[in-house]
């Protein structure tokens, strides 16, 4: 199992990522909405601004202060 960092210690199973999109799309913004409303939202920003939308097989969505193309680094390097 490998361990992605979201930022500020916040990490979560990279083999669950179904996707990783960026925030300002008005398709991340109803998905972020409806995974609110049925309790499925993960907010690991610490209040910073949202840069990631992160889908995972479980139906959950995560959200990231990280920019996705740095995630997407991240993981090519093994989570770091």
């Amino acid at each position: 199992m490998m361990l992605l960092h979201l930022g500020y210690h916040n990490f979560i199973n990279a083999d669950k990522i179904v996707t990783i999109a960026v925030s300002y799309t008005q398709p991340a913004a109803r998905d972020i909405q409806g995974a609110r409303e049925r309790g499925a939202l993960i907010d690991c920003t610490k209040g910073r601004r949202t840069r990631s939308v992160i889908y995972t097989e479980s139906g959950h969505v995560v959200l990231s202060s990280v920019q996705p193309e740095c995630l997407v680094e991240r993981w090519e390097a093994g989570g770091r």
